[in-house]
């Protein structure tokens, strides 16, 4: 006989035909067995010490619990067998070991081992009980499963011919397994995150979750119970609203939906795409979107209804409404405060200034194509419009020390505005400054001087030192505070009186006096005027 357990039905049947007194080749015959089975059960009930009119009105459930005429032997070795494959189960699943390896391990410490063929059979149900799946109801509204299929697509450059290969994006909600594909480039995370949000508009709303594998696209570090978001994609779902649901590790089954998706979509999308040729990601993403329609208006097997229609009857209302800002992919960065409040930027190699406060601090930069925002903690110091120019600054005024802003003022039209504050006299001594011939910086200084002595002297003192300055044809800092020192500034108007004498080689006049009169040292001495009569500079050796 066979060691196979008889079904329990037919075992009731062979107990009531026992206790009825029937022979084995009747009851052989009534159950389609063999007459040795019949035997063999029939001994085994003798020897338990059970008795057939007590077994006869028990259920099959009991049954199978007290009747059991395997052989001992046999049920060990069985076990045995078990035991070893349960062991290694999980290397079997992530074909790490093969079979004709665990039956190696088997038959090592084992004397009398089973035939490989009957342990093949064992493994073989044993991973059938460990491969059982779960059927979930999933809610209207609750989760987007994501992923890029495995093949890829292509379009063609007009110009050169040239083949390029896209990635495709594949989305699927959960409750209605609306679909929805797009080609992109890369599976880089900007990619991604457009890839998302064209996902969002095409379905008209956001549902509760995203859940995608693993990649590093939207996963720093992935974890079986806490897995680490990308900043990005963090970032994202915050705009939008929902959260982020990575599938576990090495877990495909947690988003099966979009697996199957996958599939589909290679047969439904696929095989029309490959028949053409595309030359521009917008007509293949075009010709796709067709395609994806057809397949998401086909129904169900076995149900009268669609994708679409189930989308339409039940989940479209259950997702939440799209913001009504446009989300645009930012990227982001950490800097620290240098000490001439600037931060390195080193996307770009420009730098940005930030308020001259947070020098030495680390700040987290987050930035777009258009603009680079910087906080400290959750505060944001500053705003600039993005500038790409390798090594060169953007600062802004208000981020300045005081000391700073008031030599970053320092421009000839802001020295200008000062001085005409002050008067027309003053304005003339500056505008004469400034316009000299003498280096930028030094004209810069000499005028930062000249409008000091304001602060010391009050307006109209200025105005009148100016005023007898320039009656002298004297524009410089030193010679006004000669001037301002000595009072000059109180006495009246000198005029030239007497007759015009001739130009010789002695003749001084008043100019050279008072040109004398306000040198600290018979140095140099300036080009000066006096009623419109010119005087040449003078050597200290001339004097």
């Amino acid at each position: 006989m066979s060691n196979r357990r008889l079904d329990m039905i037919n075992v009731q049947h062979l107990i009531r035909q026992l206790a009825e007194g029937k022979s084995y080749r009747v009851i052989g015959t009534n159950l389609a067995i063999s007459p040795t089975t019949v035997k063999k059960y029939a001994k085994y009930i003798r020897k338990n010490g059970l008795n057939v009119e007590e077994l006869k009105g028990k259920p099959p459930s009991e049954l199978e619990t007290i009747i059991d005429i395997a052989d001992p032997a046999e049920r060990q070795r069985a076990e045995e067998a078990l035991t070893c494959i349960r062991k290694h189960e999980s290397s079997l699943v992530a074909r790490r070991l093969t079979r004709k390896d665990v039956y190696e391990k088997y038959r090592i410490d084992i004397e009398s081992p089973l035939s490989y063929s009957r342990f093949c059979v064992k493994v073989e149900d044993e991973l059938k009980k460990s491969g059982a799946t779960m059927h979930f109801n999933h809610k209207p509204g609750d989760k987007l499963f994501v992923d890029f299929a495995g093949d890829k697509l292509c379009y063609y450059e007009k110009e050169t011919g040239e083949k390029i290969s896209v990635e495709v994006f594949v989305a699927v909600l959960g409750h209605s397994q609306k679909t929805f594909v797009f080609a992109v480039h890369s599976q880089c995370k900007n990619d991604f995150i457009e890839s998302l949000k064209r996902a969002f508009e095409y379905y008209g709303g956001i549902p509760c979750a995203i859940v995608p594998d693993n990649l590093k696209s939207g996963v720093n570090k992935a974890s079986l119970y806490e897995p680490e978001m990308n900043r990005s994609f963090k970032h994202f779902c915050e705009h939008y609203g929902c959260f982020a649901y990575p599938a576990r590790p090495r877990s495909p089954k947690d988003k099966s939906l979009v697996e199957n998706a996958v599939g589909r979509m290679y047969r439904d999308i696929y095989t029309h795409i490959k028949a053409c040729k595309y030359y521009s990601m917008e007509e293949l993403n075009a010709a796709i979107l067709e395609k994806l329609e057809e397949s998401n208006n086909k129904p169900f097997q076995r149900r009268d209804y669609s994708r679409n229609d189930l989308f339409e009857s039940n989940e479209k209302d259950c997702l939440k409404p799209l913001p009504s800002n446009e989300y645009e992919t930012v990227d982001f960065y950490s800097a620290t405060v240098r000490r001439d409040y600037h931060i390195w930027f080193r996307p770009d190699k420009h730098q940005y200034s930030v308020p001259y406060e947070y020098i030495g601090k680390t700040l987290k930069v987050i930035y777009n194509t258009d603009t680079v925002e910087i906080f400290y903690g959750y505060t944001r110091i500053a705003l600039h419009k993005r500038n790409r120019s390798r090594y060169g600054f953007t600062t802004n005024p208000e981020h300045m020390p005081a000391n700073h802003k008031y030599m970053a003022d320092l421009t000839p039209e802001n020295l200008m505005k000062k001085a005409e504050e002050i008067g027309v006299y003053t304005s003339s001594v500056i505008e004469k400054i400034l316009g000299s011939g003498n280096y930028y910086d030094q004209r810069i200084r000499s005028s930062r001087g000249v409008l000091s002595l304001a602060n010391k002297l009050g307006k109209e003192i200025m105005e009148q030192c100016c005023k007898r300055a320039l009656s002298y044809g004297i524009y410089n800092y030193r010679q006004l505070r000669n001037i301002a020192d000595m009072k000059l500034y109180l006495e009246e108007d000198i005029t030239v009186t007497g007759g015009y004498i001739d130009n010789h080689q002695n003749k001084r006049g008043v100019e050279y006096y008072f040109a004398t009169l306000l040198q600290e040292s018979c140095d140099t001495l300036t080009r000066i005027s006096y009623n419109n009569t010119e005087i040449q500079t003078k050597t200290e050796a001339e004097c």
